[in-house]
């Protein structure tokens, strides 16, 4: 995983499900959570914990609506100071390679 201030990437070049590793998020403002590469019948999720990583929800973007994609997207995200976050990706096939990163709106 690597961060700056206006990047976190979750995933480089992904190609097994698995969890990324988890984030305490310090950030505020808005931010993009986009998700890119070769699919093949992958799916990704922003996930987020309020209580510490004992459970995790799955995360929504601005509009209410659930942050998953089974190709290139990307979503407009606000998550609350202090909680951890994680990408998940399932359904990995054979092809499967995946980036994910959190993108800093200006």
């Amino acid at each position: 995983m690597a961060q700056s201030d206006n990047k976190v990437s979750l995933f480089l070049a992904q190609t097994t499900a698995g969890n990324s590793s988890t984030v305490t998020w310090y950030c505020s403002g808005e931010w993009e959570f986009s998700a890119w590469g070769t699919w093949d019948g992958a799916t990704i999720k922003l996930q987020h914990s309020p209580d510490g990583g004992t459970r995790w929800i799955d995360s929504a973007d601005t509009n209410a609506s659930a942050v998953s994609f089974t190709n290139d997207g990307a979503a407009e995200i606000r998550i609350p100071y202090g909680q951890l976050i994680r990408a998940n990706l399932a359904s990995a096939g054979a092809a499967t390679n995946l980036n994910v990163a959190l993108f800093r709106y200006s």
